[in-house]
């Protein structure tokens, strides 16, 4: 239908496919988006210099770390589905706040990746910049699933996305 792409693009989706699905095309898409990153190494190693540095700072062991880690990634599919409604009506109010929440809970845990884009974010509602404000929700949700994985590649479980 028209305006449907406009509308899942704006709140969020890295793209869309129309009924009836052209599997040439989505088969196109799917190894645009799955493809295997060289860097996963290196972030793995990264992740978990950072957990031994969270652990140290703050007398916690690396699989209570682990475990908070986990938590708050888990939570953040409800958070990202409300920023992207807010972006898509536009209720940068709604938005600021999220981002301002995000900044602060990613912020504690040294998520600097998503603190960083959450900043950004809660500046952007501030001044109503709709373009600004998704391009950096499309950051966050790939810095969401890059971590996600670090977190579940450590624990050795497989995980779905479910945006």
């Amino acid at each position: 239908m028209d305006g449907d792409r406009e509308k899942c693009i704006a709140a969020g989706m890295d793209d869309y496919i129309s009924k009836p699905v052209n599997c040439e095309l989505m088969f196109q898409f799917i190894e645009k988006y799955c493809k295997p990153h060289n860097e996963a190494p290196a972030r793995a190693d990264a992740f978990k210099e950072q957990i031994q540095e969270f652990a140290a700072q703050t007398g916690l062991g690396e699989e209570d770390v682990l475990e908070l880690f986990k938590e708050f990634m888990d939570s953040l599919p409800e958070v990202i589905v409300k920023m992207g409604k807010a972006i898509q009506q536009e209720d940068y109010v709604e938005l600021k706040k999220i981002a301002h929440q995000l900044k602060g809970s990613s912020g504690n845990l040294r998520m600097n990746n998503i603190a960083d884009k959450a900043i950004q974010i809660e500046k952007y509602a501030s001044d109503s910049k709709k373009e600004q404000c998704l391009e950096l929700f499309k950051d966050l949700k790939k810095n969401y699933r890059m971590n996600l994985k670090l977190i579940y590649h450590s624990n050795g479980l497989m995980i779905k996305f479910f945006f």
